[in-house]
């Protein structure tokens, strides 16, 4: 009982939310990422290995810059601490625009197979992730040896917003106390998104791009270009996640063997049939379960117990969807019997039809 007051306790602290924040940030970036990509008419399979080429490319840059920077001074020296500002600058500054240009390169070559080459793209999407996964495991041995440079070396964190006022108020204290710049910048992307696939004209043209190209064509546009510079703000988008999964954190470390968080993305854009706010909210939710692991692993139980408990949220995420479909399908095939056996059926929903009724009874 005693064990099971403090983890309950572990939940209601500050870090719980924090921890929640950070996982949210590149989970968002990349459902924005699988979004346009399904918008684009591609299934973005791929983005666990732009994730995690754009995460490690963005650590390293980073480290190399700040230790080049640095040079030979001592930690607690005043030439360190003259120079360790600017170090830490240069350093994220650096390791996000080539984590996003090493993401973006990524998705350009995944285009030329699966657009160009028309390669499959189940089997094309395993491939580059496999390839992915074992160039990440590569950079990683080839850093930790002792005759690198960057092997002793520390990368700076992408700066945060700090409230000390915000950061004393209990519980809710770890959203707004230290908060990355990158979590502010997706919800900003989330938004940006929103505007560019609802109210301009290229996101209309993505939109006929996956759901009638021979309409494209017709028009005169090209249905592949139309698809290839959506991947690329795809790209750009899981970039960022993985800039944000390198460097968001308060001191980042070199970790990121890939672990498949792009897939969870996957699943949360899945659930929610590509909806742009549904798919928002149910990456918030995983997030808020793949936190637990975090807070809960200084108590004596298993680390690989507590997250799978993310993959079992995912999975009944999947269920739920499955389950809400085959009720619309019921209710769709009894409203058509209905139709045909020459009832009158109300146009719209229950919940339509009692608002409407709120609204006739307000007019009179």
């Amino acid at each position: 009982m005693l064990l099971l007051s403090e983890m309950a306790g572990a939940v209601f602290s500050n870090s719980y939310l924090a921890s929640t924040l950070q996982i949210a940030t590149f989970l968002l970036f990349t459902a924005v990422g699988v979004i346009l990509a399904r918008r684009s008419g591609v299934f973005f399979l791929a983005a666990d290995g732009v994730l995690s080429f754009s995460a490690t490319a963005a650590f390293l840059t980073d480290a190399a810059v700040r230790s080049l920077v640095l040079g030979d001074a001592q930690e607690g020296t005043q030439a360190y601490q003259a120079l360790v500002g600017r170090a830490d600058l240069f350093g994220w500054i650096t390791g996000a625009l080539l984590g996003i240009s090493v993401g973006m390169a990524f998705t350009a070559l995944l285009c030329w197979f699966l657009l160009r080459a028309k390669t499959n793209a189940l089997v094309t999407s395993i491939l580059f992730n496999l390839f992915a996964m074992t160039a990440c495991v590569m950079c990683l041995h080839l850093v930790y040896r002792e005759d690198r440079l960057i092997s002793s070396a520390v990368a700076a964190a992408f700066p945060s917003l700090k409230i000390e006022s915000a950061a004393e108020i209990p519980v809710l204290g770890g959203l707004f106390g230290d908060t990355s710049l990158l979590t502010y910048l997706a919800v900003i992307a989330v938004v940006a998104a929103f505007y560019l696939l609802n109210r301009t004209g290229f996101g209309l043209r993505l939109r006929a791009a996956e759901e009638n190209a021979t309409a494209l064509i017709s028009t005169g546009i090209s249905a592949e270009r139309t698809r290839f510079l959506g991947m690329l703000f795809a790209g750009a988008a899981v970039s960022l996640g993985g800039v944000s999964l390198a460097l968001a954190g308060a001191s980042p470390s070199l970790s990121i063997q890939p672990r498949g968080e792009a897939y969870l993305a996957l699943v949360a854009v899945w659930a929610c049939d590509g909806r742009l706010w549904k798919s928002s909210i149910a990456v918030l939710m995983l997030s808020l379960v793949g936190a637990l692991s975090t807070i809960w692993s200084a108590f004596p139980i298993p680390a690989s117990l507590v997250e799978m408990l993310l993959y079992i949220a995912a999975l009944g995420g999947l269920w739920i969807h499955s389950y809400n479909l085959k009720r619309r399908r019921k209710r769709r095939l009894r409203r058509q019997k209905r139709i045909a056996e020459g009832e009158k059926v109300p146009q719209h929903g229950g919940t339509r039809r009692f608002f409407g009724r709120l609204g006739k009874r307000a007019r009179k």
